[in-house]
């Protein structure tokens, strides 16, 4: 079957790709360098314009190209999903299956304030959140609280960019926090303190049929994880397993959450795509089998996976996680790595390569790395 894989600098879309080997892989980006550019597993690749900043250009490209590759099936790896969504109907009438829920379900559930009032009475605890549409009305909320600890954030954002708080070090101020209000607003919500977690879960048909929680062990600035370990926590697979039944989700989605000191979970946020947790399953032949049978008509029953399990990006904790008070678990990282495999070696050799390229485009463009491994795919209300 042809399968056309979406935002091919993400590990996530290496890490399908290698799933779906026995396919014939077709890619998409519109970045110049990407570290599935390298993989032995791709067939051809189609360079795309920026969805977010020329749509209707992107929508051409990604029509014609289905269209003369017999693309079947098209599987979104990043916030591009929120754009290619929006074509469902047109790539259905190609023929081709999109394994992705509708725009507007996808955009509530990427909407850090609607979340939270969407999963309001699930197994989950929800923390005090409010939605302002001007910064002056916020620092005149946050003026009149003063005791309250707070985490500020855009309404729709990514990778934790974007976040002040009056209990997190190293925060941004309120003042640099640069959205635009036309289609986007302010969360305010209320700190929890306790231990970051998240869960990755595949769902078909409404029903949960592959899930797990992991923590970040190692962070790549105090956010995105970096080293990742799997546990067990059943109020998260409840949770996840009642939101999927009510809101009809069909395909992957993932969920941030705090676990306080006395054991109660948080919900802070949803990514209704595909998640670095999806490396945890890297050598389980069960989920393998999930992804590639997602196109039948197959009912499966729920499988999770075992606590312990245990991945991670060597290359990017070398460079940027080491720290003496995680020095042993930092050592330990180096030998779990999602990119590493003797079969398809030429991505992990070329991350060098790779960072040289975001580095001098983050200087172009004057953000973070982080920021500009996204910024033309990312979706904010528009």
């Amino acid at each position: 079957m042809n399968i056309l894989i979406t935002s091919w600098r993400s590990f996530v879309a290496l890490e399908m790709m290698r799933l779906l080997k026995n396919h014939t892989i077709f890619i998409q980006e519109c970045q110049e360098e990407y570290i599935c550019k390298y993989s032995k597993y791709k067939h051809w690749d189609c360079i795309t314009s920026s969805p977010s900043e020329y749509f209707e250009i992107y929508k051409a490209q990604i029509l014609d190209y289905i269209q003369k590759n017999n693309i079947k099936l098209i599987i979104p790896t990043t916030e591009d999903i929120f754009y290619i969504s929006r074509l469902k109907s047109n790539i259905e009438a190609l023929g081709c299956m999109i394994i992705s829920d509708d725009f507007e379900k996808l955009k509530k559930l990427h909407s850090k304030k609607q979340i939270m009032e969407m999963s309001e009475g699930l197994w989950i605890e929800i923390p005090k959140t409010f939605e302002f549409f001007t910064l002056e009305e916020l620092k005149n909320y946050i003026d009149s609280h003063r005791d309250f600890n707070y985490v500020v954030k855009p309404k729709y954002s990514r990778f934790a960019n974007f976040i002040s708080s009056n209990k997190i070090t190293g925060s941004k101020s309120l003042d640099d926090i640069k959205i635009d209000l036309s289609n986007n607003s302010y969360i305010f919500q209320e700190y929890i303190s306790g231990k970051s977690a998240c869960s990755y879960s595949l769902a078909k048909k409404w029903t949960l049929i592959s899930h797990m929680n992991y923590e970040c062990v190692l962070t790549y600035k105090g956010w995105s994880g970096t080293f990742l370990e799997s546990f067990q926590n059943e109020t998260i697979e409840n949770f996840v397993k009642v939101f999927c039944k009510k809101y009809k989700i069909n395909w992957q989605i993932a969920f941030d959450y705090i676990i306080s000191a006395d054991g109660k979970v948080y919900l802070i946020e949803c990514n209704p795509r595909p998640t670095s947790g999806i490396h945890l399953f890297k050598k389980d032949t069960e989920f393998q089998k999930r992804i590639q049978d997602f196109k039948t008509q197959e009912k499966q029953t729920l499988y999770s996976l075992r606590a312990g399990i245990k991945n991670g990006f060597s290359f990017i904790n070398l460079i940027y996680t080491f720290q003496i008070k995680f020095f042993f678990t930092w050592i330990e990282s180096l030998g779990y790595d999602v990119v590493f495999d003797l079969a398809d070696i030429k991505p992990f050799l070329k991350q060098l390569i790779l960072l040289r390229y975001y580095k001098k485009l983050a200087r172009e463009k004057h953000m973070t790395i982080s920021e500009v491994t996204s910024y033309d795919i990312e979706y904010n209300g528009n």
